[in-house]
């Protein structure tokens, strides 16, 4: 059964990196009640309630592009705003509907308490205020100015103040305008950003049998909403223009902004006529901040085989099969400007929707403890005293073992005056001896697209992955009791004691000529692999 939080959460105060500090507070209460239907059936049904807050900037320090709105200077779309003055001061809205229903139930199959049966469904929000409240200088635009000068001399080995410059830039703050800053890259964060959740859900049959022994089947998945890590650029090219236009997109016209805009790539007379045909022509990228945008499904088999602790031995089998499917995740925090690995993010998202890039569709685990039965009070040497015991009593080994199988992989790579994808013509899993390091998979599978035509590549393979990884460790504990409070502890360690070598993923990028030839030596190729075993040594003692 799952466990379920009780109480209150309360938060204070973040404060980061000059010039930004933030206010927000968080506070969640949970009811929850156990129903004894029968001697059989438990049930268990709660009910919890978030209310995430309105963090905001202690001085109002923040700035945000809005998009959506129209600049009343320039009759185009996209205005800077300033909290506290042409915007709200919170980052993002309060939202007063956050209920998470939980219920779980326990069924005894038979009257020897051997069998059972339990399942459980849980909607899980997220705490999202470290996500959304990540500043930086992109989002405090307007409160930060530099002030570029030439020194007087150029023999001086040390920075003079009187080389400096007669006057500073100042920071222009909300009296900047709306237009503050056009011409540049600029981030937009949703004011109205939806709260984000995770379903998850279960159901587990377990079965006692002898020896001590507990055999267990679960399925196991959870869903994603409005996750974070799906970053893309407001201000994409539509790919429709790349075959509508072809390399004519890098013809120079006449810029119709010439004038107003003071600095950067779109102050010239002239600019690339691919830039008029962005949504915001007169910026450059528009970013999306924070964005609740990423959507997962997981499914997975999991089943365990435990024998619990007797006569100084415990054992862990553990085996899932599962799958996790999402959308493209770019840089999680809010600070970072990344975009997501969209074809074309502001257009369709969905369309990039495949395996996740960590996603390990197989793994089993294998762990034991065991303390050997040596020593004053066990099987052999049971009448053991002094140096005696103290040298053969006191031995527990343990190891893990894991293996796994690889990641998927994910292959970009294009010279045709367009996006970063290229051609899939057929599937390039290779098998068994046909693989190796030096060719992982079929590169001949990649083609270079026409020009002006986006590939067709999957966002992640679905069918092709990376090595496998096959790990032993292993270690050695001996405990002295020294006096009645007073207890050493040596112990001897070894990751991957096999040595076994666990080949990294291979080359992904693709890099074809003007001919389309693959020119990179490392497409497909591994060329380095995991760490190798290591051994430590250690004592402790504790009193």
């Amino acid at each position: 059964m799952a466990t379920y939080l009780l109480g209150q959460v309360s938060g204070g105060v973040l404060n980061i990196s000059s010039p930004m500090a933030f206010h927000d507070w968080s506070h969640a209460s949970y009811v929850q009640d156990d129903y004894k239907i029968t001697r059989r059936l438990t049930l268990n049904v709660g009910l919890r309630y978030d209310l995430r807050s309105s963090p905001v900037e202690r001085w109002n320090r923040h700035s945000n592009f809005d998009p959506y709105a129209i600049n009343a200077e320039t009759n185009m779309p996209g205005v800077l705003t300033y909290a506290g003055v042409t915007a709200p001061r919170a980052f993002v809205d309060r939202n007063y509907r956050d209920f998470g229903p939980r219920v779980g139930f326990a069924y005894a199959l038979a009257g020897d308490g051997k069998t059972a049966i339990r399942g459980g469904y849980g909607l899980i929000y997220l705490l999202s205020e470290s996500y959304d409240t990540q500043g930086d200088a992109s989002n405090s635009l307007g409160w930060a100015a530099s002030t570029s000068f030439t020194p007087s001399s150029s023999n001086h080995a040390t920075f003079r103040f009187s080389d400096g410059p007669a006057t500073l830039v100042l920071p222009t703050m909300a009296s900047g305008g709306p237009s503050a800053y056009r011409g540049q890259a600029v981030r937009a964060q949703n004011l109205h950003a939806p709260s984000m959740y995770l379903q998850q859900f279960n159901l587990t049959l377990q079965r006692e049998i002898p020896g001590q022994w507990v055999l267990t089947a679960s399925y196991a998945g959870n869903h994603g909403v409005h996750l974070p890590g799906s970053n893309y650029d407001l201000n994409q090219l539509d790919p429709k223009y790349y075959l509508q236009y072809g390399l004519s997109l890098q013809n120079l016209v006449a810029n119709p902004y010439y004038g107003q805009i003071k600095s950067g790539s779109l102050s010239g007379a002239t600019v690339a006529r691919s830039y008029l045909l962005l949504p915001y022509p007169d910026y450059t990228t528009v970013y999306t901040m924070a964005n609740h945008g990423n959507d997962s499904i997981y499914h997975s088999l999991q089943l365990t085989a435990e024998k619990r602790y007797a006569k100084g031995l415990s054992i862990l089998v553990s085996y899932t099969n599962g799958k996790v499917i999402d959308e493209s995740w770019s840089c999680a925090g809010g600070s970072c400007g990344a975009t997501g690995d969209f074809r074309a993010g502001r257009l369709n998202r969905r369309q990039d929707r495949s395996i996740d890039a960590d996603d390990i569709s197989q793994r089993l685990v294998v762990s034991g403890v065991y303390e050997l039965p040596i020593g004053r009070g066990k099987a052999l040497f049971g009448s053991a005293r002094g140096i005696t015991d103290y040298v053969v009593g006191g031995w527990q080994i343990d190891s893990i073992v894991t293996t796994q199988t690889g990641t998927p992989l994910t292959v970009r790579g294009a010279n045709n005056n367009a996006l970063n994808w290229p051609n899939v013509t057929t599937n390039p899993t290779r098998h068994g001896e046909d693989r190796g390091v030096q060719k992982w998979f079929d590169t001949s599978a990649f083609q270079n697209p026409p020009d002006f035509t986006v590939g067709n590549v999957a966002r992640t393979l679905p069918d092709t992955r990376g090595p496998g990884m096959f790990q032993m460790d292993f270690s050695v504990f001996k405990n002295l009791h020294i006096k009645e409070r007073t207890r050493l502890e040596f112990r001897a360690e070894a990751f991957n004691v096999l040595n076994h070598v666990n080949l990294n993923n291979p080359g992904t990028t693709f890099s074809p000529n003007s001919a389309g030839v693959n020119m990179s030596a490392t497409f497909g190729r591994i060329a380095s692999s995991m760490n190798s075993r290591t051994i430590q040594l250690g004592l402790r003692m504790t009193f």
